[in-house]
């Protein structure tokens, strides 16, 4: 069966600090991206689908998975109410761009952090955020 989600590594619930600032970055590095949250009642699930413009996919034959071509996940935490992903496309070269999405989307229960998962299509990421117990 071929698959295409990835396991996060790095998902980790988060306290909200309102004081906490990102160091050594200015705005004119960081740019901001829109989602769409899907919040099906009848699943097990939150649905985050991010745009990442100018992201690219390949298929990975040894996992039977998509995986990104030119950027990498460096953050995604969340918790009930908070919700934080931070996305760097070309990483390491001239054209290096830091993408990130902050929401304070209410996600009415607890959440699962180790069955969370990625998967990746052309120019978006869509992050499943697994709920303890159905709505």
């Amino acid at each position: 069966m071929m698959t295409d989600s990835a396991n996060i590594v790095d998902i980790h619930p988060t306290e909200y600090d309102p004081n906490q600032e990102i160091e050594n970055i200015n705005s004119e590095q960081i740019r901001q991206v829109t989602a769409s949250i899907n919040q099906d009642f009848s699943k097990n699930y939150v649905r985050l689908t991010i745009k990442i413009p100018q992201m690219k996919t390949y298929l990975n034959w040894r996992t039977l998975s998509r995986n990104t071509k030119n950027g990498v996940t460096t953050k995604a935490a969340y918790n009930e109410n908070r919700v934080y992903f931070q996305f760097i496309l070309n990483q390491g070269k001239l054209t290096e761009t830091k993408y990130e999405y902050s929401s304070r989307e209410p996600f009415h229960g607890l959440i699962e952090y180790n069955k969370s998962y990625f998967k990746y299509k052309d120019e978006r990421v869509i992050w499943f955020i697994h709920k303890a117990q159905s709505w």
